[in-house]
Formats: C-alpha cells, sequence, structure tokens
C-alpha cells in the first residue's frame, strides 16, 4: 500500500509538471503568433520589409558604409527562438533568453511627430548608420557603439532632433553590448502593447518628438541587482549610435554612432621603446 501510495504521488507530480509543460508550450505558441503578426504589419510599414522577407539568417542583417552589421529583424529571430523554447520545454527545465526584439510598432514615424523631415533632408543630416536606425528601426550589433562604455554625468540626447532622452543616473552595465538605462525621461515615446506580450518580446522605444526608433524596453530590470534598474523593473536596451552625449560639466558631445575602440591585450601590445 505504502508503494503504491509512492508511485501515485511521483505519478501525481509528473503529470502536473507535464501540465505545466502544455501551459508553458500553449501560452509561448500563442503569443508568438501575435508577435508574427506584429513582424507582418511592420514590414507593411518599413522598407526593412527585405529583412522580414528573408530565407536565412544572413538576410537578416546588412552592413552599412561603415562596415556595421545591423540586425534589421530582431522581433522575428526572438519569435523562432521562443518556438524553439516551446520544443525545448517539453525535454528541458531550462529557459535561455534571446536577443532583444525588433521595432515591429506599426504607427508611422512621421504622422504625429512635431519635428517631420523628408527620407532626403534626414540622410542629409544623420550618418549612414544614425539614418537606418533611427528611420529604418535598424539594430546596431553589440559592443559596437562608444556610449556603451560611457560613464560621466551629462544628458543623452536623440541624434536626430535633440531631445533629452536619458540621464546617465539611470545607465547601468547591462552586459549586452548596447548601453541600457533603468528608465526614460519624458522624451522617450514605448510603444503601447499588451503587458504580458511586452514582457517577453519587448516593446519598442522611440523619441516622442521625432519617432525615431531607439531601441527596445524589457521587463528584466530585476535581474540587475544593486542597479536602477531592480527598482525600476525595466531595462531600456538602446541603440547608440540613435543618441549623443551632452557631459554635464565641460566637453563636447559625444555622437554615438562613432564605433568604440577594439581593447588590445597588453600582451599584444608593442613594446615600448625608450628614447635614448
Amino acid at each position: 500500500g505504502h508503494h503504491a501510495n509512492t508511485r501515485g504521488g511521483v505519478s501525481h507530480q509528473l503529470t502536473m509538471v507535464s501540465l505545466l509543460r502544455s501551459i508553458v508550450v500553449v501560452t509561448t505558441v500563442l503569443l508568438t503568433s501575435q508577435v508574427s503578426a506584429f513582424v507582418g504589419s511592420s514590414c507593411k510599414h518599413e522598407k526593412i520589409a527585405r529583412s522580414c522577407r528573408s530565407k536565412n539568417d544572413h538576410d537578416h542583417e546588412f552592413v552599412d558604409d561603415d562596415g556595421m552589421t545591423l540586425d534589421a529583424n530582431r522581433r522575428s529571430l526572438w519569435t523562432r527562438k521562443l518556438i524553439q523554447v516551446a520544443v525545448g520545454l517539453c525535454s528541458s527545465n531550462t529557459l535561455v533568453p534571446s536577443k532583444p526584439s525588433l521595432a515591429a510598432w506599426s504607427k508611422s514615424r512621421v504622422d504625429g511627430y512635431s519635428v517631420q523631415k523628408s527620407e532626403s533632408e534626414w540622410k542629409s543630416i544623420l550618418s549612414s548608420t544614425q539614418y537606418e536606425i533611427l528611420r529604418q528601426g535598424g539594430t546596431e550589433r553589440p559592443g559596437f557603439s562608444v556610449l556603451e562604455t560611457e560613464k560621466r554625468p551629462g544628458t543623452f540626447k536623440c541624434a536626430g532632433c535633440g531631445t533629452s532622452l536619458f540621464d546617465s543616473k539611470d545607465k547601468f552595465n547591462s552586459g549586452t553590448g548596447w548601453p541600457s538605462f533603468a528608465r526614460g525621461l519624458a522624451g522617450v515615446e514605448v510603444e503601447p502593447i499588451n503587458p504580458l506580450l511586452a514582457s517577453v518580446t519587448g516593446a519598442e522605444l522611440r523619441c516622442a518628438t521625432c519617432g525615431g526608433h531607439l531601441g527596445d524596453v524589457f521587463q528584466d530590470g530585476f535581474l540587475f541587482v544593486g542597479t536602477e534598474a531592480a527598482k525600476t523593473g525595466q531595462r531600456y536596451c538602446i541603440d547608440g549610435a540613435a543618441l549623443v552625449f551632452y557631459p554635464a560639466v565641460g566637453g563636447d558631445p559625444l555622437s554615438g554612432d562613432i564605433a568604440k575602440k577594439k581593447e588590445v591585450p597588453s600582451w599584444l601590445e608593442p613594446p615600448k621603446i625608450s628614447p635614448q
């Protein structure tokens, strides 16, 4: 009788685990279908539709004039990762997060914004990298921007119109390779998206003045213990090239479309020659 009860208890536990996994899988698939719908809608309104129709991973990236790799379809890649996770849950308890999401907001980047320019005007005042990110919704590769490691006090403003977007006191090192903040200023517009969907895929961030794409906000701030993000519960993952940093005390503005210098290990540095 004891062994029968034990087997019954184990069987009940396994049934509950299977049920929970099934619930997670179904929820993931449902969310995935919603995300796919958003991506499809975005493809109709963005010139980056060519990336959404790509047939392999290489087609999801393009290289600008400066040789900077840009991923133009992060949310689509994230969607596919969700499907992989859903399948993996049937045999594993490990959940591994993927890359941040793509700007999939169908709202026009022109209508309703106080600063409006023609595409030719934007191209004339922005670098190729800034244009692809701000006006086309592209994404810089992780670790590209010099602003990723910027630690001086000051304000981060929109590279397109100069609107104040982030305060340096809210910046923290997320380890993702993109400048990260715990919160945005009033100049940051957040995509109005279902909270449940936003917790899985993230929501797009734009400049509230010119509609320029900035990055995405994720609800995983609690992971960064000891930072302001742990208090807000949010991580604003920003493309550095969309920003210009203005130091609080002296110094020239620093544009985020400048590539960060690659650190060379000390043992690879050439020997220093002392003058005779």
